[in-house]
């Protein structure tokens, strides 16, 4: 074969460079076209995306409290109060449900008044706004929230059990106990519990202490057997025992 031929021949097995060209800018213009028309689409999807990662990994690498409880009325523990209160707590939780070694609650507190105990605060120094937030928030956890146990200032009991869903305690127990105020809740500072810990002192005679229903409870069957087991062990606490 001649030089010719075989130069004739390569030139012609080149590729056409303007080809090339013509590729990318066709792939470029489908790209910004799609970016056009459905940016939001994918800026959404990354976002919901980022999110459910972290949701994910909150999930698998969060710890389980031993215990959870709802407290709320008219009054607000001090730190140290709140403090003496997780300890106290403490030593009645059955066991060490979440496998760390110790025993430990969740307390959540609200601090809210009826409209009538608002009325009688003397002087200034509350909102009726915020007052009205706290009983939201209070709300909010008692039906949807993860905090079976409530603590609760005996209007908020009044109000809950209209709602239905608290659970009996001839279910827990075979006699009333001696600080039942019903066969629903318990006059909290007439237990031997908080008889026992002076973190309960300053808590308002008219503070009573019940259990939501699990079909009401939304949270996992394992969290509330361990708040069926709490419920009790405050109930049924003895001192030196």
């Amino acid at each position: 074969m001649s030089s010719d031929n075989r130069e004739n021949g390569i030139r012609g097995e080149e590729k056409n460079p303007n080809a090339d060209i013509r590729i990318e800018s066709d792939l470029i213009s489908r790209l910004s076209n799609f970016w056009y028309y459905h940016r939001w689409h994918v800026i959404i999807g990354i976002v919901i995306f980022a999110v459910l990662l972290i949701l994910i990994s909150q999930i698998s690498t969060g710890e389980k409290n031993d215990g959870t409880i709802l407290m709320g009325g008219p009054y607000l523990p001090t730190l140290s109060e709140k403090q003496s209160m997780y300890l106290a707590f403490a030593e009645v939780v059955p066991s060490d449900c979440n496998g760390d070694g110790e025993k430990s609650v969740e307390i959540i507190h609200y601090e809210v008044y009826s409209t009538e105990q608002f009325k009688a605060i003397p002087g200034i120094g509350k909102s009726s706004t915020a007052n009205v937030e706290n009983i939201k928030g209070l709300n909010n956890l008692i039906t949807v929230g993860d905090y079976p146990i409530c603590i609760i200032d005996e209007w908020l009991y009044e109000d809950l059990m209209a709602a239905g869903g608290v659970r009996p305690l001839s279910d827990f127990f075979e006699e009333l106990p001696n600080a039942a105020i019903d066969d629903f809740a318990i006059r909290f500072n007439e237990t031997d519990f908080a008889k026992t810990f002076s973190a309960f002192d300053g808590m308002p005679d008219s503070t009573v202490l019940c259990i939501r229903t699990r079909n009401v409870f939304g949270a996992d069957e394992e969290l509330y057997k361990n708040a069926e087991e709490l419920f009790c062990a405050i109930i049924s606490y003895s001192p030196g025992h």
